[in-house]
């Protein structure tokens, strides 16, 4: 069986990739800089065959009065391979119950 295709890139040649946890670290940043929501989870992080860096992140957009409904919202963070941000865009609002958007 063949074994995925690992991309694998360096912010400046001799330097090591940067890894999915700086990756994850560099999209809550510049969230939290860009937007200053509190930050619920890290929903996705996965590199494209273009090498950016996909993450999606929860963001608590309104806490629920009564209950655990919050009202979430995914926000979508690009980070190029030399670890900046190159995209940034809101997916989509939802209750928690509801769950995510697909």
């Amino acid at each position: 069986m063949d074994q995925p295709k690992t991309l694998a890139f360096s912010a400046e040649p001799g330097q090591a990739a940067l890894t999915m946890l700086e990756v994850i670290a560099v999209a809550r940043r510049a969230f939290t800089t860009m937007n200053g929501g509190r930050i619920d989870a890290v929903a996705n992080c996965a590199q494209t065959e273009g090498g950016d860096w996909r993450v999606v992140i929860d963001v608590i957009e309104s806490a629920a009065k009564i209950g655990r409904n919050d009202l979430l919202c995914a926000y979508e963070i690009r980070v190029t391979p030399q670890g900046r941000v190159g995209g940034f865009q809101r997916l989509g609002r939802y209750h928690r119950e509801e769950g995510a958007p697909s």
